[in-house]
């Protein structure tokens, strides 16, 4: 499924600026579903709070944690060569 919604709603996004194949994006989902997987479906108001939270933890995980620094660094350098 992650490569599915990779594919489908990552590189849809990205490149031609819609869900590709059978993907849909739906506004909010009665549950806290992030991704329904038949159908389908991104649920854009709890994918986005959800994406969010991640930012936050992130954020104030990064100072501290020397894998994360690694990796942000490691990331960064390949970014700007």
């Amino acid at each position: 499924m992650a490569r599915e919604f990779y594919e489908g709603v990552r590189c849809g996004l990205l490149h031609e600026a819609r869900a590709k194949g059978r993907w849909r994006i739906r506004v909010k989902s009665p549950a806290l579903n992030i991704v329904s997987a038949t159908p389908k479906i991104v649920h854009r108001d709890n994918f986005s709070a959800a994406l969010l939270e991640f930012i936050d933890w992130y954020k104030a995980a990064l100072p501290s944690d020397r894998t994360l620094q690694e990796a942000f660094i490691r990331k960064f350098d390949s970014l700007c060569q």
